[in-house]
């Protein structure tokens, strides 16, 4: 029997709010999982604004044998995928040495089906991509040719270094993304470790200019609403003026208030709606097969049989984070990323 991701979004359906992704949007995502494998986890990344129902997804992967479902077998992404992915299983190859682990964004935009291409992310093994040397540096440029499968050109490969070069010392390139899916295919990169304040000193050294007063007042009053701040900008022929703001927090809504403080920010600033904020505080949570019998994954009840008794079947909800999305002339605009995914855990 083949089993799909559509048997895990099953189970969380029921908690989904309407509010944040409607049947329309639900429906689309649900034609997505039936193709997919049980993959775990994966992100609903919803947009917070009135009148923007649009949900894309991604799905995280671990190093391990991936076979290409049957109606994608002939497009050259899912095979590129593929033999990544037999590469990354292999003990000392490159791409286990670097990359930690991977992510598939599907952008369900209505225009495409979503599903003959996808963005493409490696987050990197932090350790190899803090120093500034040339060994660092050409790895990096030959992940990045993996993910765009094509040779990185000269001009990006001079922004690329220039980003790397302009990084204080501690501070790395968390993760690279191929847009595949997107015109002009840019190369999003994401930097983890600096600190608000570091933050549009960064970004003026590698985009050459001030940065613009107002996102640096947006960094300012969302610094003590945030435990990290993850910065994400494209590259394309020159280094892109939008700016994300990937900001995270250790607890969920029920031990940290500062989701609620987060959430209520931007609805005074327009960029998310008070019933997509109250759904959003209501998403996290747990599921037991005891809560949900019948929807409980067929493919999970063997393994489950094999666990100590002293461990729980457990599918998990969080809010993963919350990203702010600055462009010089266009609104801020707020988006919240749903996680969910499978494990066992101990009883204590």
């Amino acid at each position: 029997m083949n089993y799909s991701l559509e048997n895990y979004l099953r189970l969380v359906v029921p908690y989904l709010s309407d509010v944040l992704v409607s049947q329309q949007q639900l429906t689309a995502i649900k034609h997505l999982t039936e193709i997919l494998p049980p993959l775990s986890p994966m992100l609903l990344e919803c947009r917070l604004a009135a009148e923007q129902p649009r949900v894309d997804v991604s799905v995280g992967l671990q190093p391990m044998k991936f076979l290409i479902p049957e109606p994608l077998i002939s497009y050259p992404f899912w095979q590129q995928l593929e033999s990544f992915c037999q590469d990354w299983t292999t003990v000392n190859s490159f791409v286990y040495q670097t990359v930690k682990d991977m992510w598939l964004e599907f952008d369900l935009d209505g225009l495409t089906d979503g599903l003959t291409v996808a963005c493409w992310f490696f987050s990197l093994r932090g350790e190899e991509f803090q120093d500034k040397n040339i060994e660092a540096n050409l790895k990096l440029v030959k992940l990045i040719s993996l993910l765009q499968n094509c040779p990185l050109d000269q001009q990006r490969k001079a922004l690329v270094e220039r980003c790397v070069n302009a990084l204080p010392d501690g501070v790395g390139i968390s993760q690279i993304g191929a847009m595949r899916s997107r015109p002009g295919k840019p190369l999003r990169i994401n930097v983890d470790g600096l600190s608000p304040q570091m933050i549009p000193t960064y970004l003026a050294k590698i985009q050459g200019e001030p940065v613009p007063a107002d996102l640096t007042e947006m960094i300012t009053l969302i610094q003590p609403l945030s435990d990290r701040i993850v910065l994400c900008f494209d590259i394309e022929e020159q280094i892109g003026s939008r700016i994300g703001l990937e900001c995270y927090l250790n607890q969920q809504p029920k031990k940290e208030p500062r989701w609620s403080e987060f959430l209520n920010l931007a609805v005074a600033m327009k960029c998310c709606t008070p019933q997509k904020r109250d759904a959003l505080l209501q998403w996290p949570g747990l599921i037991q097969k005891k809560d949900q019998p019948e929807l409980w994954p067929v493919n999970l009840q063997y393994l489950d049989s094999l666990i100590s008794p002293g461990s729980f079947s457990v599918f998990w909800r969080t809010i993963n984070h919350l990203k702010l999305v600055y462009q010089p002339g266009c609104p801020l605009e707020v988006k919240a990323y749903l996680a969910v995914g499978h494990r066992w855990f101990k009883a204590d």
